[in-house]
């Protein structure tokens, strides 16, 4: 059963009413600064969802018989299908969250997702807080699925995708086993620019509140440092999440990337070792194999679910390309690399095409790469 099955089976209807709130972009400040919102676009722009803030009123006997969980669950196109990718939080997996501390709001800026491509249909989000009751054993268990959610908290996504459905199937237990109760929840889906009368993604903050529709005026809502603010004080009297999503043109995590890092490293390696063997035989053996690592990262790069289909993948390609003709450049008159010719894909990517290069280039295909 997948997390919205569990969470649709298990609580049909929402405890408690609540409200789901955009903040105003002019009511938006982070480090003394007034961030410009920027819209997802398909094939060029990435995304992250954070769990910025969040406030538990004091009205049960939280971290005795019931133990708070943020339980999140993503839905995205990631390579050639649809993906879901779920989160659970707990007490201890909450960064300065501290439950001898309620009534307080807490920046816990905790990561739901790595960083993720756009490449076309919908992104949608459902998430959920739930108030478990149980004692040790609940509590143990929302320690090991918190566990599991950070293994998919990762810039290669691809390889750890395996844990996907085992924590799932983790929720729906945990879900099934804990006499919980939901205090909020969240169901919404967004599409990208181009879309007609779509619900299009931006960075920015959304909070969702248990309070009535109506009963918080939203031009009175701010944020400031990643908190939730009424009429300029702290919201209180409440639960509520204060939800973050960055959208990117670029990646930083490069090196991370590693079914494209590593084979470019060790073709670059492999061919400042051929430059220095005095048999001809053996220098032609390891220049051959330096040529198969190149394009085993290139292969890798294409077919790389974690880029954007046009920006970023032209982007990588085009770079690797001109790093390895810059390398074979100064191997054939130096004999060596320059000592500041560094191996990595990150320093490889300092100095990408532009992004609108890369969009006039269209979607590559595998020939390309051939040809």
């Amino acid at each position: 059963m997948t997390f919205w099955e569990t969470i649709r089976n298990r609580w049909q209807a929402p405890a408690v009413h609540y409200t789901f709130l955009w903040i105003a972009p002019e009511n938006v400040e982070v480090d003394g600064k007034k961030p410009v919102p920027e819209q997802i676009t398909s094939g060029e722009k990435y995304f992250r969802f954070w769990l910025a803030e969040m406030f538990l009123k004091n009205d049960r006997e939280w971290g005795t018989t019931w133990h708070p969980a943020v339980m999140c669950s993503v839905k995205l196109r990631f390579g050639n299908k649809e993906q879901e990718i779920s989160h659970v939080a707990g007490e201890s997996a909450l960064k300065d969250f501290d439950l001898k501390k309620l009534n307080k709001s807490v920046s816990v800026n905790h990561e739901i997702t790595t960083l993720l491509p756009f490449n076309g249909g919908t992104i949608a989000l459902e998430a959920a807080l739930a108030a478990m009751e149980g004692k040790n054993d609940v509590k143990g268990l929302l320690n090991v699925l918190g566990k599991f959610s950070k293994l998919l908290v990762v810039p290669q996504l691809s390889s750890v995708l395996a844990v996907a459905a085992p924590l799932a199937e983790g929720v729906s237990e945990l879900v099934g086993a804990s006499n919980g109760r939901m205090e909020l929840r969240l169901q919404n889906t967004w599409t990208g620019t181009g879309t007609s009368g779509g619900n299009v993604l931006r960075s920015g903050y959304f909070a969702v509140i248990s309070a009535e529709d109506g009963e918080i005026d939203p031009a009175k809502l701010s944020v400031k440092d990643h908190q939730l603010y009424l009429a300029g004080s702290h919201l209180t009297g409440y639960h509520y999440m204060l939800f973050r999503v960055d959208v990117t043109g670029t990646r930083d995590d490069f090196d991370s990337l590693t079914s494209i890092s590593e084979p470019y490293s060790q073709a670059l390696e492999m061919l400042s070792n051929a430059a220095n063997q005095d048999d001809e035989e053996l220098r032609a053996k390891m220049r051959k194999e330096a040529d198969k690592r190149y394009n085993a990262a290139r292969l890798a790069a294409f077919r790389a679910p974690e880029l954007t289909t046009v920006v970023g993948k032209n982007q990588v390609l085009e770079a690797l390309e001109r790093r390895w003709k810059l390398a074979g450049e100064q191997i054939g008159k130096q004999g060596a690399f320059s000592e500041d010719f560094s191996k990595t894909l990150k320093d490889a990517m300092r100095n990408p095409i532009s992004a609108q290069e890369a969009r006039d280039r269209g979607e590559p295909n595998e020939q390309d790469l051939w040809g």
